[in-house]
């Protein structure tokens, strides 16, 4: 047999092994795609990204003529983001939430409601419920308890959240979407696993110049593979008689293919779930700007779907809102940031682009409610009135600890 016959021939038998005769994938269940490598890391690094970024519930009101927002931490609401449940803090809660969203139609969590306020939160796990259509269209969800007890529960009783979804009221499961790119990677990962049970390097021929029957033969390969091959006690090889161990150099053809597809398949995956191949761990260092566009390309669109879908279903009144504090992780590093607000502001002369409040807010601050501060400086923060002050506060400073030394010089005199 030639060698691309050879090279085909274990390329089919191989594709086989895990795709199988049939066209269609096998279908892939929230357990088994988390045992793949790239799509486990892909559900953690936008579901704990998720539930790390601090959720707040924030108040808008009025004073001074300017829009202010404070954080509540006393309010019932806030209290449920910290402790949705007595077995859950609200990062496992979140965190929990976003994972079967991601993988899944959508993820439930059903309400305990005490004197008109939501108490407590309770997840219900993947594959305990169903969506159902009232017959006025209204939304409704069956939940199978254990022992197969069955209950309905109307929308305003639950807080329901799911991805992209084509019939606007349940997610398209992504592990669905992503079967076939899933199973080829789960198939590269059975193909290394072969490779590593070999000691992790290409197998050898053994040449013996006399004709073996089946049983020296496989007596010969058996005691080679003890003591030469993954886990054996290695050592000095000694051969009798015209025996010869030819070892291959290097990997073949298909096997080189497995690694470069393997990579493929990262990549392939992160597609799915709108991420960046670097948080896969494909070796690519993550830089300042590409966490900025994870934050903004990724988990931006996740921050949306939480803050709406508590809005709807915890019925917020108009003045309060959930909001997830992304600014942190926007920011950068400071010498960027600084360098930054300086041109927004405007430096040198050149008229400011951003007033003072708007630089705060971008900073997670209140406005302040000097008139200087809510427009653009005309020219520049050193020529406005904020930077004539800080001007003059140094100058008095400097003139009060000139004046305290000439006082300290006339005494010694």
């Amino acid at each position: 047999m030639s060698t691309i016959k050879r090279i085909v021939s274990r390329a089919s038998d191989f594709i086989s092994a895990f795709l199988g005769s049939s066209a269609d994938a096998v279908a892939l269940t929230n357990k088994t795609a988390l045992e793949n490598s790239a799509i486990r890391a892909a559900i953690a690094v936008i579901a704990e990204g998720v539930a790390q970024t601090p959720l707040n519930l924030v108040q808008t009101y009025q004073e001074d003529d300017l829009t202010r927002r404070r954080v509540l931490t006393t309010h019932p609401l806030a209290k449920l983001l910290r402790k949705p449940n007595s077995y859950q803090t609200g990062f496992e809660f979140r965190e929990m939430m976003t994972a079967n969203a991601l993988l899944g139609r959508g993820a439930l969590a059903i309400k305990t409601i005490v004197g008109g306020e939501v108490r407590e939160l309770h997840p219900v796990p993947y594959g305990s419920w169903e969506i159902q259509i009232a017959d006025d269209g209204s939304q409704q969800f069956e939940v199978t308890f254990a022992g197969g007890i069955k209950q309905t529960y109307r929308q305003s009783e639950t807080l329901y959240l799911h991805s992209l979804s084509l019939d606007g009221r349940s997610g398209h499961p992504t592990i669905d979407i992503a079967r076939y790119a899933a199973g080829i990677a789960s198939g590269f990962e059975r193909q290394i696993l072969m490779v590593a049970a070999n000691g992790g390097r290409p197998t050898g021929i053994i040449k013996y110049t006399e004709q073996l029957d089946g049983a020296r033969k496989e007596n010969l390969v058996k005691t080679w593979k003890e003591r030469f091959g993954a886990g054996g006690d290695g050592g000095v090889a000694v051969l009798d008689g015209d025996i010869t161990y030819v070892p291959m150099d290097g990997v073949t053809a298909v096997e080189a293919q497995v690694v470069e597809n393997r990579k493929f398949q990262i990549a392939e995956i992160a597609r799915y779930f709108a991420i960046n191949p670097a948080f896969l761990g494909d070796g690519t260092p993550i830089t300042d700007a590409l966490m900025r566009s994870h934050v903004k390309l990724t988990l931006r669109a996740w921050f949306v779907r939480w803050e709406q879908a508590l809005a709807r279903d915890l019925g917020l009144s108009d003045d309060l809102a959930f909001d997830f504090d992304e600014h942190e992780l926007l920011r950068g590093d400071h010498a960027s940031l600084g360098t930054w607000l300086t041109q927004m502001l405007g430096s040198g002369g050149t008229p400011g682009i951003m007033s003072v409040n708007e630089c705060r807010y971008e900073l997670g601050l209140d406005p302040i409610s000097d008139e200087w501060a809510k427009k653009p400086l005309i020219g520049g923060y050193e020529n406005s009135v904020a930077g004539a002050t800080a001007d003059q506060s140094q100058d008095q400073s400097q003139q009060t600890a000139d004046n305290t030394a000439d006082t300290a010089n006339d005494n010694n005199a």
